[in-house]
């Protein structure tokens, strides 16, 4: 469980800086608001862990798989956002 948590942060991180890579512009407003954003996507699984480990569920727990879903669900979305501005940048117009 230990390794699907700090696995599920680290690829919400990368897929926050694979979109912070791909902006022009980029200032200290815009740093800090990715940050922002990373720690609201992260808070509902943070949450869910801490209250999980407090409870002690050994069955399956559903609000754990909701969490686990809602972050991988901001990763994809995340990681599509910056795939299709990289495409954007490089390919050219008549090139599509």
């Amino acid at each position: 469980m230990k390794l699907l948590t700090a696995i599920t942060f680290i690829l919400l991180l990368v897929s926050h800086i694979f979109v912070f890579l791909t902006i022009q512009k980029k200032t200290t407003a815009k740093l800090f608001s990715f940050l922002v954003l990373y720690l609201v996507l992260a808070s509902p699984l943070v949450y869910i862990l801490v209250v999980a480990r407090q409870n002690g569920f050994v069955d399956v727990d559903i609000s754990l798989g909701i969490g686990f879903l809602l972050t991988w669900a901001a990763i994809i979305v995340m990681c599509a956002i910056g795939f299709f501005r990289v495409v954007k940048k490089y390919v050219k117009p008549d090139e599509i």
